[in-house]
């Protein structure tokens, strides 16, 4: 081919391929076209109307950060706590479900049916002072209602004198009465946002809260009982970190106990984020204790106890709030949540002292030696059946501490194996408590019954 031929086709291909452009422009017509423009306007004007909405919320909390600094919120005379924050190894997904929670199968729950029944009926008598403990439970309304009957708001005169039945709405004008109305508009603005929170940096109007000395008002503004599960773990992060031991325990009481209790009965297991809150919440073990754990105790269900008590053995505890915890515990009723926490605190085998052993001994031994003294066995007849957990839990104790229990403890256990008797589980303890004495000599005396 020559030169002339080869031109011919290269103008020929452009001018194909121009026709196949006018044909497809000439194709659209003007109904698409306007089509296309309405929906690019429709977008624009979404995008506007999102972007004034989060500009309106960014200013009323500029403007809360802004009275806040001024100096309109009643700042607290308590010092900060100075104790940093530590990081949490969060990298536990085996124990965690698909959806993100912490389940317990019923292989590894490690308190049966018939352990229920017999606390139910073990407990029976005592229902009555369960209810009366139950209703003395305080969560935040509570709380803000009592302060509006006592006359601290400025409703709080009218409310006693209608005596009707308190309502939300009604706590909430008791708690703006006394606040700013831009201020409390900007803490219900920050309610809806704790709501849905997922990921990202929180308001700075929420970090101030802990700088405050009415912050459960604030907090109640908030409405803390619908948070998502990740805001309540920040939440935990900030309180923790910045409150001292006394208003932490307050949150764990008011905010972290009835959220986990809820998440766990509605779903029957805990979230992944609202688990990680209690691991970081016992950085603070004394305030963990008084304000979540020996509440929860009192009327803890299996599931509750299961959950807490995994926390509780895979977490380090100082020594000294442990055995505290522990003396507690064997103060209180035995139940399902006092006899599992119970065992979970002395299977971490801590160096518990004389005063704590003495009182876990006493503990154990009030369940079938009532009197020392008196041995009639009339009054044996009446010693009720203890259920497997119990049997298992003086087996830890007795294999933790039996080369520092003494002759007399020695003694009332051996007396009590007499008297509470499994087949399986007693002739156990009765070899690791009788093999070894107090100086590491085999024991004459060893029963084999």
């Amino acid at each position: 081919m020559g030169k002339g031929e080869v031109s011919n086709l290269k103008n020929h291909r452009r001018n194909s391929k121009f026709n196949q452009k006018k044909v497809v422009k000439k194709n659209i017509s003007k109904k698409d076209s306007d089509r296309q423009n309405r929906m690019k306007k429709a977008q624009k004007m979404e995008k506007i109307k999102e972007r004034k909405s989060m500009r309106e919320k960014e200013l009323q909390l500029k403007k809360a950060e802004k009275l806040a600094s001024k100096g309109k919120l009643l700042k607290k005379n308590d010092k900060k706590d100075d104790d940093d924050w530590e990081d949490v190894d969060e990298h536990e997904k085996d124990v965690f479900d698909k959806d993100g929670y912490f389940n317990v199968p019923d292989e590894q729950q490690q308190i049966s049916k018939n352990d229920e029944k017999l606390l139910s009926v073990l407990n029976q008598k005592k229902a009555g002072a369960k209810k009366a403990q139950q209703e003395e439970s305080i969560n935040l309304a509570d709380l803000i209602m009592q302060k509006l009957q006592a006359g601290q708001f400025q409703d709080g005169n009218k409310m006693e004198e209608s005596k009707k039945p308190m309502r939300y709405e009604d706590l909430e004008e008791g708690v703006a009465s006394t606040l700013d109305p831009k201020l409390v508009a900007a803490y219900k603005s920050l309610g809806t946002i704790l709501k849905s929170y997922k990921s990202g940096k929180l308001p700075k109007l929420f970090k101030v809260i802990p700088q405050v000395a009415n912050w459960e008002e604030l907090l109640f503004l908030t409405k803390p009982e619908q948070w998502s599960a990740v805001s309540t773990k920040e939440a935990t992060k900030i309180f923790c970190s910045n409150l001292n031991s006394k208003m932490t325990q307050r949150f764990y009481n008011l905010v972290l106990l009835s959220n986990v209790r809820e998440n766990i009965m509605t779903y029957k297991k805990l979230n992944y984020h609202l688990y990680m809150a209690l691991k970081k919440a016992l950085f603070k073990p004394a305030a963990f204790f008084k304000g979540l754990l020996l509440p929860m105790a009192e009327d803890a269900t299996s599931r509750e106890a299961v959950i807490i008590g995994s926390i509780l053995a895979k977490v380090s505890i100082p020594s000294v709030h442990s055995s505290a915890a522990l003396i507690k515990l064997t103060e209180m009723e035995y139940n399902i949540g006092t006899g599992y926490f119970i065992k979970v605190l002395i299977g971490k085998r801590y160096a518990l002292p004389a005063t704590a052993l003495d009182m876990i001994v006493d503990f154990f031994c009030k369940f079938g030696l009532p009197d020392e003294d008196n041995e009639d066995e009339t009054k044996r007849d009446k010693i009720p059946e203890m259920p497997v957990m119990w049997h298992q839990t003086l087996m830890t104790f007795v294999s933790a501490y039996k080369h520092s229990l003494n002759e007399s403890q020695r003694a009332k256990i051996k007396a009590l194996l007499k008297i509470q008797i499994h087949y399986l589980i007693t002739p156990e303890i009765r070899k690791e408590l009788f093999t070894t004495n107090v100086s590491g000599k085999q024991d004459d005396d060893m029963d084999m019954e």
